[in-house]
Protein backbone atom coordinates (compact mmCIF):
# COMPACT_ATOMS: atom_id res chain seq x y z
CA UNK A 1 0.00 0.00 0.00
CA UNK A 2 1.50 3.34 -1.06
CA UNK A 3 1.61 6.65 0.76
CA UNK A 4 -1.49 8.00 -0.98
CA UNK A 5 -3.68 5.08 0.14
CA UNK A 6 -2.18 4.90 3.64
CA UNK A 7 -2.70 8.63 4.17
CA UNK A 8 -6.32 8.40 3.03
CA UNK A 9 -6.99 5.34 5.20
CA UNK A 10 -5.54 7.16 8.22
CA UNK A 11 -6.89 10.68 7.71
CA UNK A 12 -10.39 10.20 6.30
CA UNK A 13 -13.27 9.55 8.66
CA UNK A 14 -14.16 6.40 6.74
CA UNK A 15 -10.58 5.09 6.68
CA UNK A 16 -9.64 1.72 8.12
CA UNK A 17 -6.87 3.25 10.26
CA UNK A 18 -8.60 6.47 11.29
CA UNK A 19 -8.26 7.54 14.90
CA UNK A 20 -11.54 9.17 15.92
CA UNK A 21 -11.14 12.93 16.11
CA UNK A 22 -7.96 13.04 14.06
CA UNK A 23 -7.69 14.24 10.51
CA UNK A 24 -5.24 15.25 7.83
CA UNK A 25 -3.43 17.72 10.10
CA UNK A 26 -2.72 15.11 12.78
CA UNK A 27 -1.65 12.41 10.33
CA UNK A 28 0.67 14.81 8.50
CA UNK A 29 2.10 15.97 11.85
CA UNK A 30 2.99 12.38 12.78
CA UNK A 31 4.61 11.81 9.38
CA UNK A 32 6.64 15.03 9.56
CA UNK A 33 7.70 14.32 13.14
CA UNK A 34 8.97 10.93 11.93
CA UNK A 35 10.84 12.23 8.88
CA UNK A 36 10.81 16.03 8.36
CA UNK A 37 13.05 15.69 5.34
CA UNK A 38 10.41 13.64 3.53
CA UNK A 39 6.95 14.54 4.85
CA UNK A 40 5.27 17.94 5.12
CA UNK A 41 2.65 19.28 7.53
CA UNK A 42 -0.84 19.92 6.13
CA UNK A 43 -2.13 22.91 8.06
CA UNK A 44 -4.62 25.74 7.50
CA UNK A 45 -1.82 28.32 7.60
CA UNK A 46 0.10 26.29 5.04
CA UNK A 47 -2.87 26.41 2.68
CA UNK A 48 -3.29 30.17 3.26
CA UNK A 49 0.40 30.71 2.54
CA UNK A 50 0.16 28.78 -0.72
CA UNK A 51 -2.73 31.03 -1.76
CA UNK A 52 -0.75 34.16 -0.87
CA UNK A 53 2.25 32.88 -2.78
CA UNK A 54 0.04 32.14 -5.79
CA UNK A 55 0.93 28.44 -5.94
CA UNK A 56 -2.14 26.81 -4.37
CA UNK A 57 -2.86 23.55 -6.25
CA UNK A 58 -6.31 23.79 -7.85
CA UNK A 59 -7.12 20.17 -7.02
CA UNK A 60 -5.81 20.14 -3.43
CA UNK A 61 -9.19 19.62 -1.77
CA UNK A 62 -10.72 17.48 -4.51
CA UNK A 63 -10.71 13.72 -4.41
CA UNK A 64 -9.48 11.65 -1.50
CA UNK A 65 -7.17 12.97 1.21
CA UNK A 66 -4.31 10.79 0.01
CA UNK A 67 -4.34 12.43 -3.42
CA UNK A 68 -4.55 15.80 -1.71
CA UNK A 69 -1.52 15.01 0.43
CA UNK A 70 0.48 14.01 -2.64
CA UNK A 71 -0.43 17.36 -4.25
CA UNK A 72 0.50 19.18 -1.05
CA UNK A 73 3.87 17.42 -0.84
CA UNK A 74 4.63 18.41 -4.41
CA UNK A 75 3.92 22.10 -3.90
CA UNK A 76 5.58 22.25 -0.46
CA UNK A 77 8.66 20.74 -2.07
CA UNK A 78 8.59 23.65 -4.53
CA UNK A 79 8.48 26.08 -1.59
CA UNK A 80 11.33 24.21 0.06
CA UNK A 81 13.43 24.35 -3.10
CA UNK A 82 12.79 28.05 -3.74
CA UNK A 83 13.57 29.04 -0.16
CA UNK A 84 16.48 26.66 0.36
CA UNK A 85 15.03 25.49 3.68
CA UNK A 86 16.49 22.33 5.19
CA UNK A 87 13.32 20.36 5.93
CA UNK A 88 9.54 20.57 6.13
CA UNK A 89 9.55 21.78 9.74
CA UNK A 90 11.34 24.89 8.48
CA UNK A 91 8.88 25.12 5.57
CA UNK A 92 6.01 25.02 8.09
CA UNK A 93 7.59 27.88 10.06
CA UNK A 94 8.02 29.82 6.82
CA UNK A 95 4.41 29.28 5.73
CA UNK A 96 3.23 30.34 9.18
CA UNK A 97 5.25 33.56 8.93
CA UNK A 98 3.78 34.29 5.49
CA UNK A 99 0.28 34.28 6.99
CA UNK A 100 1.04 36.65 9.87
CA UNK A 101 0.13 40.31 9.65
CA UNK A 102 3.04 42.68 9.48
CA UNK A 103 3.38 45.04 12.43
CA UNK A 104 4.86 47.71 10.20
CA UNK A 105 8.30 49.08 10.23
Amino acid sequence: MGLEKRFDESASNEGAYNLAGSGKEFVSYILCARDPGLFAFWTPHGERALRRLGIYPKDLNRGNLGLGYMDLLEVMNVVRGRTGLSDFRAVDEFTYSVTQKSTGG
